[in-house]
């Protein structure tokens, strides 16, 4: 499996039309991705909003998206350890209202018994925001209702995830590689688990000022709080925070990306149909 960090953007856009789906790309992409293997027809496209992620270890099922065996999902690892004490942090109870204001898709590209899916933020766009288009998809295979691919890459909003003080308006969107999806088609829902790898060093800095930012809030006398305010101001930094071996080590890599350390992440997920 390539780990090729690759994307298209700018002029790459899906456009769900009356005749179907236009496409646009430049050619900065590599034959090396199981994408690059055309479809044998002209897909049928539905598109699906995520209205609900959970990374937490019991629901997002690890998936193995390196290839060695075992399931990957480290980031949900570092959540659970964050959770455990401070049940505040959580994200499945607190990050639906925030999915509501950041359109988040899912593009089901169906050729027969074929498949490519893509994971990307939406345009805004009334009710039905538009699916931009981040490469390569997955690719795989549907068999009745069930879909699994691989070898794509996903579009994360990972400040969010981490903003449990609600303090960034940035979402912080990510485009991880190695998706891999396990999921269920059920009338107008897809529901299932994804997975994607993320350079080690952009998640350690992208999560850090969220994380500090809620132990900000947090008492006085709280555990992790007073573990991570080195000058004992009251006010955890971003860069107090990421000092501490506590947090390099809960955020740690278990895979690499080009012989980049990487970190995965696992996301138990609902998406409705949007067309």
């Amino acid at each position: 499996m390539s780990s090729n960090l690759l994307t298209c953007r700018g002029p790459g856009w899906w456009i769900v039309t009356g005749i179907g789906l236009l496409v646009g790309c430049g050619d900065n992409r590599l034959p090396d991705r199981l994408d690059d293997v055309p479809l044998a027809c002209a897909p049928q496209t539905a598109v699906y909003r995520i209205d609900h992620v959970d990374p937490s270890v019991g629901a997002a099922e690890a998936i193995d998206v390196d290839g060695d065996g075992r399931g990957d999902n480290a980031l949900g690892y570092a959540h659970d350890f964050i959770t455990a004490l401070e049940p505040g942090f959580a994200v499945a109870p607190r990050f639906d209202a925030r999915l509501e204001r950041l359109p988040w898709l899912v593009g089901v590209d169906r050729c027969g018994d074929e498949v490519r899916i893509t994971i990307d933020q939406g345009v805004p766009l009334g009710d039905e925001p538009l699916l931009p288009r981040v490469l390569p998809r997955a690719v795989g295979t549907i068999a009745g209702d069930t879909i699994d691919a691989t070898d794509g890459i996903a579009a994360i909003p990972l400040i969010a995830l981490g903003d449990a003080a609600g303090t960034r308006d940035f979402p912080g969107w990510r485009d991880a590689d190695q998706l891999a999806i396990h999921a269920q088609l059920t009338g107008d829902q897809l529901t299932g688990v994804f997975a994607a790898a993320l350079p080690t060093d952009a998640a350690r800095a992208d999560l850090a000022a969220p994380i500090a930012a809620f132990l900000t809030t947090r008492p006085g006398d709280d555990a992790l709080r007073m573990l991570s305010d080195d000058d004992h101001d009251g006010i955890v930094t971003a860069d107090e925070l990421a000092a501490t071996a506590t947090y390099r080590t809960v955020m740690a890599s278990d895979l690499e990306l080009d012989a980049v350390p990487a970190s995965s992440i696992a996301l138990a997920f609902t998406a409705t149909r949007l067309r």
